[in-house]
Formats: C-alpha cells, sequence, structure tokens
C-alpha cells in the first residue's frame, strides 16, 4: 500500500520548486498573504538529519508557528505540506484573547478538518490546471479519490479495531483481530506485528474519522455558494479566517450549525465520490 500511497506516477507534476510558492499563492487567492504572517516560521533548509516529513509545531499559539519540510516534490510531498500548511494557518489566525484550552485543546476534528481542506485541495481539477498548469486532470484524480477512500476504509477499520482492543478483555489474540480486520477493510494484506504500534492516542481515529466528514460538508458549502473556484474568492478566506479566530472553542457539529448546514453527515462525502466517478 506504501507504494501506491507514494503516487510515484503523478510526481512529474508536482515539481519540488513549486511546492511552497503553490501553497502560498492558494493562500494570497483566499486573501491570506502568507509573505505577510511573521508568525508562521517556514523551514525548508536542507540539513543531514532533518526529517523530510511536513509537520506543524505550534509552539505558541498565535504568536509563534511552525511549518516544516524538506521538500522532494511528488504529489505525497504537496499533500503532505499542504495538509500541515492548513494546520499552520489555523493556529496563526486564532485570536490572542482567547483561554488556553480553546487555544489548544477541543475537538481536535476541527483542526483536521482545517487541514484536510487544503489537503484535498488537489481533487478540484480547476485548482490542477490554475495552479499546476495540468491540463488532463482525470488520472490524478481517480489516483488521489482512491487513496482518499482507503484511508477512510483504514481509519474506520482502525476504530473498529480499537474499540476491540480497549474493550477490557484480555490482550491474547488481539494481533489476530487486528490482521483480520484491517485486511477485511482495506482489501490489502495486513500483518499481526503492528497490532501496537497501529493505535492512535486517546482514540484520535475518530478525530480523524470527523473531519473527513467535516471538510467534506464544508468544500460542499464553498462550492455550492462560491462555485468551483471557491479557492480564489476573497470571501471564503474571510469565512475561513472567521472561523479559524475560535480555535478548537466549538466542535465541528456546533461550526457547521453556525453555518447553518446542521449536523455532521456522510451524504457530501459519498456526493464527492459519486461526482468525481471513482
Amino acid at each position: 500500500m506504501d507504494f501506491f500511497s507514494r503516487g510515484k506516477d503523478y510526481d512529474y507534476s508536482f515539481p519540488k520548486e513549486e511546492l511552497v510558492s503553490s501553497f502560498g499563492r492558494t493562500c494570497y487567492a483566499l486573501g491570506i498573504d502568507l509573505e505577510r504572517q511573521k508568525n508562521i516560521h517556514i523551514d525548508i533548509e536542507e540539513r543531514d538529519k532533518k526529517s523530510p516529513r511536513a509537520f506543524t509545531c505550534a509552539v505558541k499559539i498565535p504568536d509563534e508557528i511552525y511549518l516544516n519540510i524538506m521538500p522532494t516534490g511528488g504529489v505525497s510531498d504537496y499533500r503532505s505540506f499542504f495538509h500541515e500548511g492548513g494546520h499552520a494557518q489555523h493556529f496563526a489566525n486564532v485570536s490572542k484573547k482567547l483561554p488556553f484550552e480553546f487555544k489548544y485543546l477541543g475537538d481536535n476534528a476541527a483542526t483536521e478538518g482545517y487541514a484536510f481542506l487544503f489537503h484535498y485541495i488537489f481533487l478540484s481539477p480547476e485548482w490542477l490546471e490554475d495552479f499546476l498548469r495540468i491540463e488532463d486532470t482525470s488520472g490524478v484524480i481517480s489516483y488521489l479519490l482512491t487513496t482518499k477512500f482507503y484511508m477512510l476504509r483504514r481509519y474506520s477499520g482502525k476504530m473498529i479495531y480499537e474499540t476491540k482492543f480497549h474493550d477490557g478483555s484480555p490482550i491474547e489474540g488481539k494481533d489476530e483481530i487486528y490482521k483480520d480486520i484491517l485486511s477485511s477493510a482495506t482489501m490489502f494484506k495486513y500483518t499481526p506485528e503492528r497490532y501496537l504500534s497501529d493505535l492512535d492516542e486517546g482514540f484520535y481515529v475518530s478525530s480523524y474519522l470527523r473531519a473527513w466528514l467535516f471538510e467534506s460538508q464544508l468544500k460542499q458549502f464553498f462550492e455550492e455558494k462560491y462555485g468551483p473556484r471557491w479557492y480564489a474568492d476573497e470571501k471564503v478566506g474571510n469565512l475561513l479566517k472567521e472561523m479559524w479566530y475560535y480555535g478548537q472553542k466549538y466542535d465541528v457539529d456546533e461550526i457547521l450549525n453556525q453555518l447553518g448546514l446542521g449536523k455532521l453527515s456522510i451524504e457530501p462525502i459519498i456526493n464527492q465520490f459519486q461526482k468525481l466517478r471513482i
């Protein structure tokens, strides 16, 4: 699965040299000037032993946010960086006046949902054309949607497994339970050895699942109200900044309700798969 997720066949469309600039241009289209955000520190320096993996470190919200990557290029690199860039924008736009618990605690599905909004911007054929000049987007979108489908099935399987893991019964045999559930959910062969390492602390897996639904509802709302190029509308940027202002004070159901979208729903994500015809 790691080989498939890498998406090497599409790397030529995602050049290393345009990674950071494409994210900056996306932010700028939303009315957010990344170069003027002195509270976001982007580390792209190539150093020995530096981890190439993109990550965000919110040292002091919103004043000191670090966005780290050692660019290598390729679709996987872009997804990781844009995901972490979504986190960085969220944390960097939080109100200084909020108490600690609303800056650092709360519903993690909210910040993961904002990260996914940037992570899956590549599923917009218009974005691929506008920012990376990809004319035939069908292949890369089919690949990206397939990997998203895999991740949804994997994390659904993990949720089932982790519920069983923490059910209070003896640990013996749970390695086989892990193998069977994850193999069935993903249709890839899982081995039992990772039954302990492939656990998310505090059922964080549930935050990811809820974040996927949240992101899909937000994107559907933006597309319906602002069109397929919602990512280039400053009204969307202003709305996002207003949402980010409150950190994680509100859970995703409350945010959706404030937008008039009701509660979390699986329908928008189903609509996305049907629309793009995986």
